[in-house]
């Protein structure tokens, strides 16, 4: 089925029972023979996927910018504890460094 408005491929839409446009929004309800025909063809089960499935894009499409922020500080949050590692690793080397300077300086024979 296509869009009235814009001509697109409509897509289901299980969990309120109609279909919509990807790309500019316009919502058609279904008809129940169509619901019929599909739930018979599907099943039970699939027809529970294709709704989550239909739902979880459904909140996606809505809450994008939302994803797109948390995203956004995981990977932060990631890259701050990368450094932190890094800087406590290289630390850790300066620390051996002067360690084992000061020790072959108190201890010439040691190396």
């Amino acid at each position: 089925m296509k869009c009235s408005n814009c001509g697109a491929n409509l897509k289901v839409d299980d969990s309120r029972m109609l279909k919509y446009c990807p790309y500019c929004g316009q919502e058609v309800e279904m008809e129940e023979h169509a619901l019929d025909t599909m739930t018979g063809i599907i099943g039970t089960f699939g027809k529970s996927l294709l709704s989550q499935r239909a739902e979880q894009k459904r909140y996606e499409r809505e809450h994008a910018h939302e994803i797109a922020q948390e995203k956004r500080k995981t990977a932060l949050a990631e890259k701050k504890s990368m450094m932190k590692m890094l800087f406590c690793m290289m630390g850790a080397m300066m620390g051996l460094a002067l360690i084992m300077m000061f020790v072959t300086r108190l201890f010439p024979g040691v190396s």
